[in-house]
């Protein structure tokens, strides 16, 4: 997961990790921390998801994750899990531990999700969206998505795909896309983002440049997060019950 350090308000630097026990039978997100410029660091201890009828041999977990600092100088932590959508823990220590995550309402396959500060402060949130019915593991990666949170977090609108398609008719599971790195100059946003054509990891490195006003003009009416985890909910409970 590049690009994923960050320094705290207070100068403390956050590395966010994650860890595999028993060749991938659990996975738990971390972070390292350190308040002297990187020559030492302490370890936060280890958390992950609960357990979830995935279908996967990985069962609980919290991988690939993401931090940024909210303005009340919180962490927030975004997850890669298998449970139909990102999870979400919260640091109030500055990354010295971590709560026990939960479903943040946004609807995501597994796969890695990228978190990033806007130059007018609001949040940019860039993973695969995916409806519900259709998300199984870690597909689809079909889209690759940005929204928008205008209240630190909390919720993203604006829904725009960046790239993909749903009706991709290449092989199954084709094509992916995911591992989203961001950058600004002036009014744009540099993002890379890797796309493999095939089912197999064959992944070349693509660039789109945008203007950072682009990100504003996705769909204002599809809210996902606080306000939408109680639909996500029922969805579940839904297809479990059916299931």
């Amino acid at each position: 997961a590049p690009n994923r350090a960050i320094q705290h308000s207070s100068g403390r630097i956050i590395l966010p990790c994650w860890v595999s026990m028993d060749k991938l039978a659990s996975t738990h997100a971390y972070s390292f921390y350190s308040d002297d410029r990187g020559k030492t660091w302490k370890q936060s201890p280890l958390i992950t998801t609960p357990k979830g009828s995935t279908g996967r041999r990985t069962n609980p977990a919290a991988e690939e994750p993401a931090v940024i600092e909210l303005k009340d100088g919180r962490l927030m932590m975004l997850v890669r899990c298998y449970l139909k959508s990102i999870f979400v823990s919260y640091s109030s220590d500055r990354g010295a531990t971590w709560s026990q995550p939960a479903s943040s309402g946004i609807p995501s396959p597994g796969s890695m999700p990228r978190i990033e500060r806007l130059p007018d402060n609001n949040i940019l949130l860039i993973w695969n969206h995916a409806p519900i019915e259709r998300i199984a593991g870690p597909f689809p990666r079909k889209q690759i998505t940005a929204a928008i949170s205008t209240d630190d977090g909390k919720n993203f609108s604006s829904v725009r795909l960046l790239d993909g398609s749903t009706d991709f008719s290449g092989p199954k599971n084709a094509p992916k896309i995911t591992m989203a790195t961001v950058e600004y100059s002036s009014d744009r946003a540099v993002i890379v983002y890797s796309k493999s054509m095939t089912s197999k990891n064959a992944y070349d490195w693509r660039l789109q440049v945008v203007p950072i006003k682009w990100f504003y003009e996705g769909d204002a009416e599809q809210v996902y997060g606080e306000k939408y985890l109680p639909t996500l909910q029922a969805k579940l409970a839904t297809r479990q019950t059916s299931g």
